[in-house]
C-alpha cells in the first residue's frame, strides 16, 4: 500500500494546490469562485489521475499495470485532491463569510428563477424543501458537497483511465 500512496500523493497535492490557486484567481477576477473552482476541478482531476497512474506504471511498476493497481493509485490521487481542495475552500469560506453568503444567495436566486420549472417537475413540497435546505447550508455542507462531487467524478475518471493504461507483460 505504501508504494501506491508514495507514488500518488504528489499528484493529488499538485492538483489540490492548482485548484486552490484557481479559487484565488477566480475570486480576484470577480467571478463566483466556489462553483467555478468545482468546474475547474472537473477539468484537471482526470489529467492528474492520468499522469499519476501513468507515472506509477512506468516508474514504479516495471511498465506493468493491472486494473486494481490503477484504481488504487487513482483513489489516492482523487482523495488527496478532494480533501485538500475542499479543506482550502472551506477554510476560506469560514474566514471570509461574505463569499459564503454570496454563494448561498446565488443558489437561492437560481431556485427562485426556476421555481415554476422545479415545482412543475418535482412538486411544490420538493421545491420548498430544496429552498429551505439551501437556506440552511453551512460551510461544512459545502465541504462535504465538494468532497462527494470530486470523489464521484474522480472514481469515474479513474475507472476509464485505469482501463486505458492497463498493461501487462504477456
Amino acid at each position: 500500500m505504501n508504494r501506491y500512496l508514495l507514488s500518488s500523493y504528489k499528484f493529488g497535492l499538485a492538483g489540490g494546490v492548482l485548484g486552490a490557486l484557481a479559487f484565488w484567481i477566480l475570486k480576484i477576477s470577480g467571478l463566483e469562485p466556489v462553483s467555478y473552482t468545482l468546474i475547474f476541478g472537473y477539468m484537471v482531476i482526470p489529467v492528474f489521475i492520468f499522469l499519476g497512474i501513468k507515472n506509477f506504471r512506468d516508474n514504479n511498476n516495471d511498465q506493468e499495470l493491472f486494473f486494481a493497481q490503477g484504481m488504487t493509485v487513482g483513489f489516492f490521487i482523487y482523495s488527496i485532491f478532494g480533501v485538500f481542495l475542499a479543506t482550502m475552500i472551506s477554510l476560506y469560506l469560514f474566514i471570509q463569510p461574505e463569499i459564503f453568503n454570496e454563494y448561498i444567495q446565488m443558489n437561492l436566486d437560481f431556485l427562485v428563477q426556476r421555481k415554476d420549472q422545479i415545482s412543475g417537475e418535482m412538486g411544490q413540497i420538493t421545491y420548498e424543501s430544496l429552498y429551505q435546505s439551501s437556506l440552511n447550508n453551512t460551510v461544512s455542507d459545502i465541504f462535504l458537497d465538494y468532497l462527494a462531487k470530486i470523489t464521484i467524478f474522480g472514481l469515474l475518471s479513474t475507472i476509464i483511465i485505469s482501463v486505458i493504461l492497463k498493461q501487462s507483460k504477456v
